[in-house]
């Protein structure tokens, strides 16, 4: 993505994020980083659009800071996995995780013929099926999340996908 002469890299990372680089306040749990913020920068790397630095300085924070507060952040979710059932910072992690990372990019635009298609050749060929497709990690992921409620809500829908798939698993057996 090009950007609009930026002052610095950091700079351009907040023209990207816009609103979702947010103040990380002191009423947040670990280092003025709560479990919200810290699925929101999550995001915002897993996307792999922009340096680890870059990321961090937009919410102000250094790598030593991120790694502190990373560990610490995953010992607590972990922590209430092993306490809680079920766990309910792991799936506020899970679902702030996703909110986030939908509201990075759109869901890429296909047909359940064509996430068939993209789903059994990525359980074949991993990345290498969405590199060619021109998808990276999080397009499939948030695809997976699209699809599964798609899926869900539409019988119609879901006949549809299962019998691309189906076919695909026969085009594959040749």
């Amino acid at each position: 993505m090009a950007f609009e002469s930026p002052t610095s890299s950091s700079d351009a990372v907040v023209g990207v994020l816009g609103a979702h680089v947010r103040d990380v306040g002191p009423s947040a749990d670990i280092d003025g980083v709560g479990i919200e913020d810290f699925a929101t920068i999550g995001a915002a790397i897993a996307e792999g659009d922009h340096p680890l630095e870059d990321v961090l300085r937009a919410f102000g924070l250094t790598t030593a800071q991120w790694d502190a507060i990373s560990a610490q952040h995953t010992r607590r979710i972990a922590a209430d996995a092993f306490e809680n059932d079920p766990s309910t910072l792991a799936d506020a992690y899970a679902a702030a995780f996703a909110r986030a990372q939908d509201a990075l990019r759109p869901v890429p635009a296909m047909t359940p013929e064509n996430w068939a298609a993209v789903a059994t050749e990525v359980a074949a060929r991993g990345d290498e099926a969405l590199v060619t497709r021109g998808l990276r990690r999080p397009d499939f992921l948030r695809l997976s999340r699209h699809w599964a409620r798609e899926l869900s809500r539409s019988p119609a829908v879901a006949k549809r996908y299962f019998a691309a798939v189906y076919a695909e698993e026969q085009r594959r057996k040749g």
